[in-house]
């Protein structure tokens, strides 16, 4: 895989993140998903396809966009930017620009977890896979308001499969997540 960005961010209000792809001199073409949308450099070049008519996303202009979203009433997932193309510099030197700019843009905001710098602040707000997955999470002035009043945070993927468990969890701490 490429290069992944992590942030948090109120899954209700207008995507900063979204928004920075959109103000590109040349935005990419936003394809809606389950997930968030993909973000398709159509003038870097064409998709690769497998023989199975799948696409190759290390061999594509293709950026993952995966949207804050909240769960059972206390959690938020943290936001996810995957740039999937590898190599990318020899593959798409553009999108390798676009990845550098987006980089400074995302690391102007306020790291709320590094997994360089153990323990942070808001650790304990960010449960489930949270610190394991993401190297930093970045926080948008919703999301660190967000955290600063003790709300809690998950990846997408935990969203899937462990919010029982958490729950529970939580409600040995007085917090009660919203019924199914």
């Amino acid at each position: 895989m490429g290069t992944s960005f992590h942030f948090i961010a109120d899954p209700s209000a207008p995507n900063e993140v979204s928004q920075w792809f959109a103000s590109l001199n040349t935005p990419p073409e936003a394809i809606p998903t389950a997930f968030g949308s993909w973000l398709y450099f159509r003038d870097l070049g064409p998709l690769t396809h497998n023989p199975d008519g799948s696409i190759v996303r290390e061999k594509s202009p293709l950026v993952s966009l995966v949207l804050p979203r909240e769960h059972r009433g206390v959690f938020w997932t943290v936001g996810e930017v995957h740039f999937w193309p590898s190599p990318m510099r020899a593959q798409f030197p553009k999108l390798q620009k676009v990845q550098k700019t987006f980089s400074m843009w995302l690391s102007a905001q306020q790291a709320i977890f590094s997994s360089k710098d153990q323990p942070g602040n808001y650790d304990y707000y960010l449960e489930g896979t949270v610190r394991s997955f993401a190297s930093t999470v970045f926080a948008f002035e919703s999301g660190l308001s967000a955290i600063k009043s003790e709300r809690y945070f998950i990846t997408d993927n935990d969203a899937k499969g462990t919010l029982d468990q958490l729950c529970k969890k939580l409600r040995l701490r007085g917090v009660n997540c919203a019924p199914v």
